[in-house]
């Protein structure tokens, strides 16, 4: 896939810096959560996205949050699959 993209694992632990415990979510992109991908991405000027994964045949309908947010969780990527919006 050309300028494709790939899911990485992205640690939720907290990291410690001088005593302050701090965290940061990926708003957007591929996160990785157990054996699922979680993929966001904002896009105010479109009400319908959609998700093709690498291997996959038909892309996938992301579901509209709203405020310009879209959203598909599938267990048919893994950390290091490509993929495009």
């Amino acid at each position: 896939m050309s300028n494709a993209l790939a899911a990485q694992e992205i640690s939720n632990k907290p990291v410690r810096e001088d005593g302050v415990v701090r965290s940061h979510k990926i708003p957007q992109g591929a996160e990785v959560r157990g054996d699922s991908v979680r993929f966001r991405l904002w896009a105010p000027a479109r009400n319908k996205v959609d998700l093709k994964i690498e291997g996959g045949a038909d892309p996938l309908p992301m579901k509209f949050l709203g405020d310009g947010w879209h959203e598909l969780e599938t267990d048919l990527a893994r950390a290091g699959t490509l993929y495009q919006f």
